[in-house]
């Protein structure tokens, strides 16, 4: 019997705090890390509801684990920009700063420090364009999660898709789209207030 050892940071940081089946999603993509992996394609592996992988996908990127090639080094930390360089960011391009108020706008919310930092990383790292990263504001109004936070986890997923351009992000979205009304028919269908979960 072949044996594959894991990331002691995984162990002893996150195997005991994630959720079972997040684990058990990373566990099955780290093992078969050699393999191309989607959240379909391991959703119908595992047996588990694809919401509940994107989730766990979600959960993964967030705390640094790419999961479709199930690298075990942690993906490099997003420039956290200063107050300084985020002026100066908005006096050069117009268009961020339309951006950023209109987002605000969209959400409802008045953006943080943290907030800048991240749309910053969206328009200067992950090579989003400003009307790619409205419709994706305006998607996470209209789907009831209107946070930034939430913004990023998409963003994270289309970077690792290699997406940039705004036809890719309208498509991206649709998908989107279609996964949730999909669930919301389910949900509909038995009742269910919740989100769905494999238990």
């Amino acid at each position: 019997m072949q044996d594959f050892t894991l990331p002691l940071d995984f162990v002893d940081n996150y195997i005991l705090k994630a959720k079972p089946e997040y684990v058990v999603v990373y566990l099955y993509a780290y093992r078969h890390k050699d393999t191309t992996h989607s959240a379909e394609s391991i959703s119908k592996a595992i047996k588990m509801d694809k919401e509940t992988v994107d989730n766990a996908i979600n959960y993964w990127t967030e705390a640094g684990y790419n999961i479709f090639n199930a690298e075990v080094k942690k993906l490099p930390e997003k420039p956290k920009y200063t107050v300084k360089e985020l002026n100066e960011l908005a006096q050069i391009a117009p268009d961020f700063e339309f951006m950023r108020t209109t987002v605000e706008s969209i959400l409802g919310k008045t953006m943080t420090l943290g907030n800048c930092q991240t749309l910053a990383w969206m328009y200067k790292d992950a090579g989003l364009d400003v009307s790619s990263i409205i419709l994706i504001a305006n998607y996470a109004k209209k789907a009831n999660k209107p946070r930034i936070k939430y913004m990023e986890n998409i963003v994270e997923r289309m970077v690792e898709s290699g997406i940039t351009t705004y036809e890719e992000t309208e498509k991206f979205i649709t998908k989107l789209k279609r996964a949730d009304n999909y669930h919301n028919k389910i949900k509909k269908m038995f009742g269910i207030e919740r989100e769905l979960t494999t238990n």
